[in-house]
């Protein structure tokens, strides 16, 4: 039995979200053999059906609505993975190492950057004390 993938995933999030596989298909910009394709994979992974079938329309199971309330977290995490990548290639995001003698650090340091958090609404400041030795 194979992993499910996060394209199955999200193909089955559609689908719940959609209400069928055509709306799935509009959603995910694929053909709807596609969609079918990655819901029998993913159901195969799970091992049990997620969708009853009846004509032409498709009824989620009793499972797949447990699934579903896991899948969409899943979902959104990854979405916040990609949010984060996105800000840290865009420069938005990253560490800024200062270091300052002494006499710097308490007076000086702290205003500057007092002066930069306020032009910066999403920086936070974290304060990380190091003991170097001479060797």
């Amino acid at each position: 039995m194979a992993r499910p993938n996060i394209r199955q995933i999200e193909a089955f999030n559609a689908v719940m979200k959609g209400g069928s596989i055509s709306k799935a298909a509009e959603t995910l910009f694929v053909s709807q053999p596609a969609v079918s394709k990655m819901i029998r994979a993913f159901e195969d992974a799970c091992g049990f059906k997620l969708f009853v079938r009846a004509s032409s329309r498709i009824r989620p199971t009793a499972e797949a609505r447990r699934l579903f309330m896991e899948t969409e977290k899943l979902q959104a995490g990854v979405a916040r993975v990609e949010n984060t990548a996105k800000a840290i290639r865009g420069l938005e995001r990253g560490d800024l190492a200062v270091v300052a003698f002494p006499a710097l650090s308490f007076r000086v340091l702290p205003r500057a950057a007092a002066q930069f958090m306020r032009a910066h609404k999403n920086i936070y400041l974290f304060n990380i004390k190091q003991s170097f030795e001479s060797e």
